[in-house]
């Protein structure tokens, strides 16, 4: 079954304005048979300074669409990927806990920035042996790109030199700033995926369930307006940060967007969020190019409303097997709304009794009660004083009291009533949910055991080009991790 690809961008309303072209670029990519997919994005730096970052994100995503596509015709590059998993970060580029005088400091007096950079190294440490294979072999197809990006960039430049507008905004910078872009990429192949990125922007995936991840680890560097970039002087391909799946887990949607589509939501969840609704669209969709263009207007509305960036998205999804995640979305969204509900009303009943209660109403009844003990009593000592009106102030009082206790008991049981229903309700929504949720791991379970029988097919293959069988084996450990990944479905509700 073929996934539903799609790659869409769209100028944004600040380049509108200032007459800059969009400096976004991205691709979609599915083979024939389906198998194999792969997207690539990439941002060109908006300041005045990259003047040709367009045409760099250009170069970015065409160059990346062909070794990625080298790459997955590949067959010896899976050994590296097959029955395994990880992700690491870009690799660390300063010690904070060292001072310019080589002092070890504490970890306590650094600053905020400082000790984000400090656990993004410990994280780098911690992980760099699981993934050290797999790091070696990125690392050189990393540099591959920034080497085929920077012949690229050079030949431009030689073909079509600087305009004078254009070298004044580059100024004293070296030709790679005008060219400056971000790169992010995901690969699926029938055996394995791969994701990397270098700059900002995101990666997200999600599963059967409809739930998002964020695969690629963060890098600290890319902070508001500072990123890093293909155009860095100093070793890019170090920046790159990855991560792969060879154990049969396959995301069901991917996602990629620049930092446009981020700064437009502010918050992951929001962006998230975003992701689910677009999905819900296409996978309810009767018409998906009608779709993809509504999406592609609603960008720019975005665009305008929000971020005033470029905004690009690149994505793949398994539109029949998200039907079952669609419906676990709306689910959730009516739980959340139900909760909403149930919390919303017990706060007014709350309100309404501690009102009830309040001292200052008995106070008041108190005191017009004394008020007329105090009238009464001037009266049958003789002095002309009328008790009438402040008997009058205490019975009003009392019925406004003995009206104000009714109102809350009818208020009580209104709302004990109404939220029973909600609650009820909810219940309903979570066995729905849950039940779905057992479908969903039963297909799972389905999946690993395709991948395991093209696992299977493919070491037969690869038999065939190596003489040694054991070491193939060995290599894939093929039938312990498979058979373990499933039973692990089976035991695991939470999976």
């Amino acid at each position: 079954m073929k996934p539903y690809s799609f790659a869409v961008k769209v100028k944004g309303s600040s380049h509108e304005s200032s007459g800059k072209p969009c400096q976004d670029y991205c691709l979609d990519w599915v083979s024939e048979d389906g198998l194999s997919q792969i997207l690539v994005l990439s941002d060109g730096h908006g300041s005045d300074t990259y003047v040709r970052s367009h045409i760099g994100a250009r170069f970015a995503c065409e160059l990346t669409m062909g070794a990625l596509k080298e790459l997955s015709n590949d067959t010896s590059v899976f050994q590296y990927f097959i029955n395994q998993e990880g992700a690491l970060t870009a690799t660390p580029w300063k010690d904070p806990l060292k001072s310019k005088n080589g002092a070890r400091l504490k970890y306590a007096d650094l600053g905020e920035s400082q000790q984000e950079i400090v656990r993004q190294n410990k994280a780098y440490v911690e992980n760099f042996p699981k993934v050290k294979r797999q790091q070696t072999f990125l690392s050189g197809f990393f540099h591959d790109i920034c080497n085929n990006w920077y012949s690229a960039i050079n030949r431009d430049f030689e073909e079509n030199p600087l305009s004078e507008k254009e070298k004044a905004l580059l100024g004293e910078n070296n030709k790679e700033k005008a060219y400056g872009c971000t790169l992010l990429a995901y690969l699926r192949t029938p055996l394995f995926w791969l994701a990397f990125q270098i700059g900002d922007g995101k990666i997200l995936i999600c599963d059967r369930d409809l739930r998002w991840t964020e695969p690629v680890p963060w890098d600290c560097r890319c902070f508001l307006n500072l990123t890093t970039s293909l155009c860095d002087s100093s070793h890019p391909w170090d920046e790159f940060r990855f991560a792969f799946n060879g154990n049969g887990f396959f995301p069901i949607g991917v996602y990629l967007g620049s930092d446009g589509v981020d700064d437009s939501w502010g918050t992951p969840d929001k962006l998230k969020n975003f992701y689910s609704q677009v999905t819900q669209i296409l996978v309810e969709s009767d018409d998906l190019i009608k779709s993809q263009s509504e999406l592609l207007e609603y960008l720019k509305e975005l665009s305008i409303k929000a971020s005033h960036d470029d905004i690009s998205i690149a994505s793949t999804l398994y539109l029949s097997e998200l039907v079952n995640g669609v419906h676990l979305y709306k689910l959730r969204r009516d739980g959340r709304n139900i909760q909403e509900q149930i919390v919303s009303l017990e706060k007014k009943l709350k309100e309404s009794s501690d009102n009830l209660s309040s001292p200052s109403i008995w106070e008041s009844i108190t005191a017009k009660y004394k008020q007329w003990l105090q009238s009464l009593h001037a009266n049958l000592e003789g002095k002309d004083v009328s008790t009438e009106e402040t008997l009058n102030e205490f019975l009003e009082s009392s019925d406004q009291l003995s009206k104000s206790t009714k109102e809350h008991q009818d208020l009580f049981l209104k709302v004990k009533d109404k939220i029973v229903e909600l609650k009820e309700k909810l219940e309903v929504l979570k066995q729905e949910h849950s039940k779905i949720e057992k479908e969903n791991r039963e297909l799972s379970i389905i999946d690993i055991k395709k991948w395991r029988d093209t696992q299977d097919a493919f070491i037969q293959y690869a038999s065939r080009e190596y003489t040694d069988n054991t070491q193939i084996s060995a290599e894939f450990g093929k039938n312990q991790t498979s058979e373990s990944l499933i039973e692990e479905l089976k035991n695991n509700e939470n999976t």
